[in-house]
Parts: structure tokens; sequence; C-alpha cells
């Protein structure tokens, strides 16, 4: 696979034992690519997905959708020919990116449930976009797992485990928060074992603890995390609440804290 999609496409199993990416490929505005449970990925040097459209990929438990390194021979079998003289490492390919195409074009939606990612630059990288990634899998990266600017709507990033990725595990900036949807995220080895929140508002009352133990991590001083008038924020038994570089306001309190 090289170059843009301009039409609605399914990848599946059924039609080719492993995809590969040679080049960025490109989903276009208005188009939709749907991932089938079992499809394998691969992508070639510095290759990935650029999301202008639709990238729905629903795996399952048994059967996730795969995007990795060409040189990964775990799965897939010895895709770039070279049988053992050469292994994946992190930053092998350049990840999923969704961004909005401009020009009053709708902007694009990042649906991923069930995906192994491996071996990427930004595995994840979500900018004014519908965002919902869950029981997902992102490892050994060279930036940030799973990244959420500015999302469309409220963003749904839970269930994810992040490990041995260089920053953070995962970062959401500039959202309205459900903080029950960014629940259940775990993780080890990354720059930052935690949930980073910078310029983010709790728009729909909600609580913590969350069950992962990827904590909430308050980032940038001023602003960090808005709790607007009329929405509650409950920090319930055991919540851990942490804070890098002060600037004072990280946690802003117009409508309700109860701790």
């Amino acid at each position: 696979l090289c170059g843009s999609i301009s039409h609605d496409q399914t990848l599946s199993p059924e039609y080719a034992s492993v995809y590969i990416l040679t080049c960025s490929v490109a989903i276009e505005e208005g188009r939709a690519l749907t991932v089938m449970p079992g499809t394998i990925i691969k992508a070639e040097n510095g290759a990935g997905l650029l999301i202008r459209g639709t990238l729905e990929a629903t795996g399952t438990a048994s059967e996730p959708v795969t995007f990795t390194s060409w040189r990964d021979d775990s799965i897939g079998g010895d895709t770039n020919g070279d049988g053992s003289a050469s292994g994946p490492v992190a930053g092998d390919w350049g990840g999923i990116q969704a961004s909005p195409a401009g020009n009053g074009n709708e902007s694009p939606t990042l649906k991923l449930d069930h995906v192994k990612i491996d071996y990427a630059g930004s595995p994840l990288s979500a900018s004014q976009a519908a965002t919902s990634i869950t029981n997902s899998t992102i490892e050994k990266a060279t930036g940030t797992g799973i990244y959420v600017n500015s999302p469309v709507g409220v963003p749904t990033v839970k269930g994810n485990t992040v490990t041995k990725v260089g920053q953070e595990a995962i970062d959401i900036y500039s959202a309205s928060l459900d903080m029950g949807k960014l629940d259940a995220n775990s993780g080890s080895g990354n720059g930052l074992n935690g949930v980073q929140l910078a310029s983010d508002t709790v728009t729909v009352s909600s609580s913590l603890p969350w069950s992962g133990n990827l904590v909430p991590v308050l980032y940038g001083g001023c602003g960090a995390l808005t709790v607007p008038p009329g929405v509650k924020l409950t920090l319930g038994a055991g919540t851990i609440v942490k804070g890098r570089y002060n600037c004072g306001d990280e946690l802003l309190v117009q409508g309700t804290l109860e701790a």
C-alpha cells in the first residue's frame, strides 16, 4: 500500500496475510478505511497512516488488528526477507496520525478497539478528531504512546496498555473530559507512566480513581485541569493525582470538587 485511499476500503486477513505500507498512506476526507479482526499491517522505514477521513480498526482479544515494523518477524513471518539479519526497533515506522484536511471538510474519525501497535515513532496521534481508543496495546515507541489534542467531542481512551515508549504513555491536551472515559489504562517503562492532562476541562460530572495504574498527571500549571460551573469532580478514597511544572492553578475549581 502506498499513496492515498480515495474510496471506502476494507482490509481483512481473508484478502492478504500481511499488508505492507511501502510509503505513507493517506485516507482522504470523506473516505473510510475499515480493518477487520486478525489483520496484520506492517510498515517500511518512516511509513505510516495519515487519517483525514475515517479509520475504524476493530479487533478482538484473540484476533487483534496489528500494526508493526516490516522487520518484525514475530508475526506474519519474515516480511523483509533477511532471515534473522535484522530485527525491529522503536521508531522503525511513523505511526497513525489523524488530523483535519481543513477547507471546510469534516473532522476525521479514529475508532480503534483491540489494536496492537509496535515499534512506531508516534504510535497514535489524533488532533481535532473524534477519538475512541479502547482495549489496545502500544509498545516500544520513541514518542508519546497515545496523544489526543483538541478532540471533537469527549474522547474515549480506555482499557489500554502502554509500555516502553520514550515519552508520555498517554497525553490528553485541550480536551473536554468525562473522567470515566479515561479509565483502566495501565503501563510501565515509559518516559512518563501516567495520563498527562494539560489545558483540559471536565465537562461531564465524573469521578476518580481509575482502575488502571496510569494515574492523572497535571502538566504545565495554569489551568491544567478545570472544573467549570455546574460540573462536579469527585475524588474517592485512594485517588492519586500528580503534577509537574508548577505555575499555580493546576486544578482550577469553578464548580464542585468533592474529595
